[in-house]
């Protein structure tokens, strides 16, 4: 009777091989899946002349990412919201964050108008992808521009700066 150890060489090579391909199907679909976004803490501040900007929001989504500064504008009857946006030498206006999905959008409108964070939050993580990495060519300090997607739901805008001390966002 033959009681030696399996080695990497011997037949059980297949199956160690289709348990790596399992382990990395696992993992890669728990990184890259697609969960729902909520609203775990808001915040609002009020605009006293700010025209039809009555108020300023800040958010907290998934217990991880915050946007700040996202305008309540109230025109009449009607109330909508403004995400933040970075605004050029030239007036042009580049935005810093959107939501990719209805469940997203209808989560944060529903928080910040009822100043209350979702009702319900199940904490399965958040996952992110770099969704545009655009390198720059000019002389300026803005190396790169980035977007960043959570959870396939919102989208992040930034950029990679080169200062003294290193890159920054």
């Amino acid at each position: 009777m033959n009681h030696e150890l399996p080695t990497m060489n011997s037949e059980p090579r297949t199956v160690n091989y289709l348990l790596l391909a399992i382990i990395c199907l696992f993992f890669t679909t728990a990184v890259h899946s697609a969960d729902a976004i909520y609203v775990t803490s808001v915040e609002k501040t009020p605009i006293i002349d700010g025209g039809a900007v009555k108020e300023l929001a800040t958010i907290v989504l998934n217990d991880c990412i915050k946007v700040k500064k996202i305008q309540v504008v109230k025109t009449g009857t009607h109330t909508t919201l403004k995400y933040p946006v970075y605004v050029s030498k030239n007036d042009d206006e580049y935005p810093q964050f959107e939501t990719l999905t209805d469940q997203a959008t209808d989560e944060i409108e529903k928080a910040i108008l009822s100043n209350k964070p979702s009702v319900t939050y199940s904490n399965k993580g958040t996952s992110y992808r770099i969704s545009n990495f655009f390198p720059l060519r000019s002389k300026s300090a803005r190396k790169v521009n980035v977007s960043v997607d959570f959870n396939d739901a919102v989208r992040v805008f930034c950029g990679i700066m080169d200062g003294r001390s290193g890159p920054w966002v």
